[in-house]
């Protein structure tokens, strides 16, 4: 399992490469935009499921606006 992929894809892709790994799910323990910018490239790479607590949808459907507003920059879509 890949647990909150921060936002370095590419080095985490790298690293499972590295180790053998072979992914399963991606798991959320919450929905901050530092803990899943790399989500949507991991599915794809991977395609694996991200599971997350349904309670943060709310926090999920904020990301673009957050990160806009502490990082100033757009991050694309959120993860479903």
């Amino acid at each position: 399992m890949i647990i909150d992929p921060g936002d370095d894809a590419d080095f985490i892709i790298h690293k499972i490469e590295d180790l053998e790994l072979n992914p399963v799910r991606i798991i959320l323990t919450h929905a901050h935009f530092d803990h899943i910018l790399a989500v949507n490239e991991l599915k794809t790479i991977f395609s694996i499921p991200m599971l997350m607590d349904e309670r943060e949808e709310v926090i999920l459907s904020k990301m673009r606006s957050s990160c806009r507003y502490f990082c100033l920059f757009h991050p694309g879509p959120p993860p479903s």
